[in-house]
């Protein structure tokens, strides 16, 4: 009945009666749109993740000296007949087309003293379309996408003796999925489009960072698609913000970025690092 002054609750509980402190009530869309501030580059930018993915870049023509052959009508010459021609200089900012035409690249590349005992180096090259790296012999070596997708390639250990090194990379004049007008696959191709050379840079990655961005991005997504009430996305957001101040109270060190890969384990496992973390005790279907 009403009116009791004594507890039913058993006396050798373990429960606890009243919290440690003050809990004030998260507000979740507050929460929530605070994970955009982390990997942007607006307003906060540089108090975030970004300014910390690269650790150096050079461009130019003291590190990169890049000339061109362009086939005639256009042509599809083989590795052997592209570039037994001559060659003529040019510079990143320049545009190549039109639609469906290819575009030679002699790269000359000296690795700058700066950066060449740095952990990890790569050429970023970027001119919105799709491109092929070949080795000065011939060797097809790997794919480019352009737009800000896979632009990067992982420079050779050979590279950092202070050298000059030499290869190739076949442009193409259309996207990943033709050349549409203004994005509109259903349309008929535009045939005059031109492509501007955006990028040629040697950059030094910092791999942890660069790790750290695609586990923030992972649980991000899950704290932003799960449905709200459930525990998936409450616990996605607790990490993401957990994250978020570990990274501040640290001023985003090295160390810092090296804790917050730890609380993100809490979400994604230990075995995020490695290709056990696609592992499943289960039976395909």
């Amino acid at each position: 009945m009403g009116g009791e002054t004594q507890s039913r609750m058993s006396s050798n509980s373990n429960y606890p009666k009243l919290s440690a402190g003050p809990v004030g009530k998260q507000i979740h869309h507050i929460a929530k749109e605070r994970l955009g501030q982390f990997t942007s580059d607006g307003q906060y930018g540089q108090q975030g993740l970004l300014p910390k993915l690269y650790e150096g870049r050079a461009s130019g023509e003291s590190c990169i000296k890049l000339s061109v052959y362009s086939p005639p009508n256009l042509s599809r010459p083989t590795f052997k007949d592209a570039t037994s021609h001559d060659f003529e200089p040019t510079t990143v900012g320049k545009e190549f087309g039109p639609s469906w035409s290819t575009h030679w690249f002699k790269v000359q590349l000296t690795v700058p003293s700066n950066l060449k005992d740095k952990k990890h180096l790569e050429l970023h090259w970027d001119a919105n379309n799709e491109g092929l790296i070949w080795t000065k012999d011939g060797h097809p070596l790997q794919g480019l996408t352009g737009d800000g997708e896979r632009t990067e390639w992982v420079l050779p250990e050979s590279f950092r003796d202070g050298k000059e090194h030499m290869f190739y990379i076949e442009m193409a004049c259309n996207g990943m999925f033709g050349n549409p007008p203004r994005g509109d696959q259903i349309q008929p191709p535009k045939p005059d489009k031109y492509f501007k050379l955006k990028k040629a840079d040697v950059v030094a990655v910092n791999l942890e960072a660069r790790a750290l961005y695609f586990d923030f991005w992972i649980i991000g997504d899950a704290a932003r698609e799960f449905p709200e009430d459930s525990w998936e996305e409450h616990e996605a957001l607790q990490v993401c913000n957990s994250i978020m101040d570990a990274f501040v109270a640290g001023n985003g060190s090295k160390d810092s970025i090296q804790q917050c890969r730890k609380i993100a384990r809490r979400y994604l496992g230990d075995d995020v690092d490695s290709a056990e973390v696609y592992g499943t005790s289960k039976e395909a279907i």
